[in-house]
């Protein structure tokens, strides 16, 4: 499983943009998938507490390095809280396509942690 998740991250990271093995709606379904993991409190939306906390302690010590590369809790309420309210809801998913998870490496970073 190692060496799979390593080929994965490598593939990430060297493909070109017109091609990438994550998709965004693949992370988005994933976090679909796991909310009750990540949204404490049953609102249908991450805010920056939950963010923290997810980013913080729930998440393995071995991502922490791709979460400080994008930025972490500021930086991702920053590009995929379109409505600027606090949270990242179902509508800021759908309408942050150009800021948020709009890298390869980024969706391959989130599916390791989300799904």
């Amino acid at each position: 499983m190692g060496n799979y998740i390593k080929l994965l991250l490598h593939l990430c990271v060297s493909v070109t943009v017109a091609w990438c093995p994550v998709t965004r709606e693949h992370v988005v379904g994933c976090m679909n998938r796991n909310r009750r993991m990540y949204d404490l409190d049953g609102d249908g939306a991450l805010d920056r507490e939950e963010l923290t906390i997810l980013f913080e302690k729930t998440i393995p010590k071995l991502y922490h390095p791709f979460l400080r590369r994008i930025g972490g809790v500021e930086s991702t309420l920053e590009h995929c809280d379109v409505d600027k309210n606090g949270v990242i809801d179902q509508i800021d998913l759908a309408r942050s396509l150009a800021t948020c998870l709009n890298s390869c490496w980024k969706r391959c970073g989130a599916a390791k942690i989300l799904c």
